[in-house]
């Protein structure tokens, strides 16, 4: 099996990344004709998982987004919306077209995965170590505060929001505090009390 990147054919006047699947995996380039890609002299590639069950080959390939390789493609995706491949399947570990039984080409498309109308609100933690209390400094607005111990037990609780958050009587240690926004948020924020 073979891929080649950012091509919308074998002849692609500019040389292309190119990734064979066989026995092995090869990290090789396009030529702008229609002969076997030629060997990348950097293999950017590395393989994380080549199996087949019930008759369906997964590889998983990773490889830097940028290599600084002029042969290979590099990934940006701040701006890439859709990105042309070739590619080829067949029994034969070249790339000629008596040796692929099935080749084409597909153009792949990007989606921005993300949280819009959700906003992130920053929570700083202050004095912290501290000796007995602290304040919290946020633009959201608190609901609640719960403080846990470094093993999830909850040991105190502030029902509503304050100016100081006074555990003087806590042992010293690690511990964990859930802020609880009026907007449904929960942020979880670590403290050490000396």
């Amino acid at each position: 099996m073979g891929i080649g990147l950012d091509a919308t054919g074998m002849l692609s006047a500019v040389v292309r990344d190119c990734i064979q699947v066989g026995t092995s995996i090869a990290d090789r380039t396009l030529s702008g004709s229609q002969s076997q890609p030629i060997t990348d002299g950097t293999d950017n590639l590395t393989l994380v998982s080549n199996n087949v069950n019930n008759g369906v080959r997964t590889v998983v390939l990773t490889r830097p987004l940028s290599t600084g390789d002029a042969n290979d493609y590099t990934f940006n995706y701040a701006t890439i919306t859709s990105l042309p491949i070739i590619y080829a399947l067949g029994n034969s570990t070249d790339f000629t077209t008596s040796g692929h039984t099935s080749k084409g080409s597909q153009t792949l498309t990007f989606t921005t995965l993300g949280i819009d109308g959700q906003e992130i609100k920053a929570f700083s933690i202050y004095p912290n170590p501290t000796f007995d209390s602290f304040k919290i400094q946020t633009e959201a607005q608190i609901n609640g505060v719960v403080v846990y111990d470094n093993v999830g037990k909850m040991v105190q609780k502030f029902e509503k929001a304050t100016d100081n958050y006074d555990i003087s009587k806590l042992s010293k240690g690690v511990y964990f505090l859930e802020i609880n926004t009026v907007a449904g948020q929960k942020s979880y924020e670590k403290i050490v009390k000396e």
